[in-house]
């Protein structure tokens, strides 16, 4: 169960990393969702729009941080807002009805749903600490 969280882990890192111009822009290949590979999805609107599945892990592990750590969900919050702030509302609208952006949000869930209340602080710990890190998408 330890290496399984683990690598959830690192994949919900990866995947907020790219979303927030880290492992990605260094041209790393971005981590798959539920053991599939997902293709690239082209940007939508501006070039630093997210791809539907950085936008829903962001999004999903926002959701589950405010209800299991409101601390580190403000830290998320602000965080998002300001990445978003930068996309147009049409885009992030876009990017919330695509297939791939609710195939990832529901991976992140199933993910968050196994993890032991004693951890949920680490989880979103992590999420925190990798949107901090990433650079600032500056337009």
């Amino acid at each position: 169960m330890r290496e399984f969280m683990t690598a959830g882990l690192r994949t919900i890192a990866l995947t907020l990393g790219c979303a927030f111009g880290a492992a990605c822009a260094t041209g790393a290949p971005a981590p798959m969702a539920a053991g599939l590979p997902t293709p690239p999805s082209p940007h939508v609107g501006s070039p630093a729009a997210p791809t539907p599945r950085q936008l829903a892990v962001a999004e999903s592990m926002l959701h589950y941080c405010a209800q299991t750590d409101p601390r580190a969900a403000v830290a998320l919050r602000l965080q998002l807002d300001r990445y978003a702030g930068r996309i147009s509302r049409t885009t992030l609208e876009r990017l919330r009805t695509t297939d791939e952006y609710r195939r990832s949000y529901a991976s992140v869930e199933s993910f968050t749903q196994i993890v032991d209340p004693r951890n949920a602080t680490r989880v979103c710990a992590e999420a925190v600490q990798t949107m901090q890190e990433a650079p600032s998408h500056a337009p």
